[in-house]
């Protein structure tokens, strides 16, 4: 009889530490949770405020340099072209 006493209070302290890690990890989740979506909505106020910006200045940087790109490439192509036998040349001599 006093085994099956042992047991229930051994079985009783058992599920009582269980409930009690449960209780504690409600707790954290029901306390962590706000403040984990608080900072999201932070972080996406941050990216409206700071991300559209710099899409709209990189999308203009862009516009502005594609014409320039457009010209100065197929120039420098060219310009290889034409200069490739002196740069061979010079490496020869020097």
């Amino acid at each position: 009889m006093i085994e099956m006493g042992v047991f229930l209070a051994v079985i009783s302290l058992v599920v009582f530490g269980i409930l009690l890690v449960l209780l504690v990890k409600a707790g954290v989740f029901l306390v962590l949770l706000p403040v984990k979506i608080g900072l999201g909505l932070l972080k996406l106020l941050a990216f409206l405020l700071l991300g559209i910006p710099l899409l709209v200045l990189g999308i203009t940087l862009f516009a502005a340099a594609l014409p320039v790109l457009l010209l100065l490439v197929p120039l420098a192509l060219v310009a290889g072209i034409f200069l490739l036998p002196l740069v061979l040349v010079l490496k020869l001599i020097f």
